[in-house]
């Protein structure tokens, strides 16, 4: 059995598997990203006082902790501090702290 497609049906056709296929697709900004979040979410220490370390190149690197962990229902807060590494050798005045909130909303 040889099917024929006029040029109108044939784009229609053709039109309706890109929008299914973009529904369907991972990438889709539309699709629920609660199984995203728990990913993101899974790769941090889940307990206090965790400690990271990094040294980069040219001299620089940072050094920060997790302070505390929030978790409620709906939202995970992580709160961490740390400094970056004073790459001058003490000649800077800078203030070299750093802090980050992290905030996860699961819904």
């Amino acid at each position: 059995m040889k099917l024929i497609f006029n040029g109108k049906l044939a784009n229609k056709i053709i039109l309706t598997i890109v929008v299914l296929a973009m529904a369907f697709s991972p990438l889709n900004v539309l699709a629920d990203n609660h199984t995203e979040s728990l990913e993101l979410k899974d790769l941090l220490p889940q307990y206090n006082n965790y400690k990271w370390m990094y040294h980069g190149s040219v001299e620089y690197g940072h050094d920060m902790e997790i302070q505390s962990i929030v978790s409620d229902q709906n939202t995970t807060h992580y709160h961490i501090q740390g400094y970056v590494h004073d790459m001058s050798d003490g000649e800077s005045v800078m203030d070299f702290s750093l802090a980050w909130s992290i905030w996860f909303n699961l819904m």
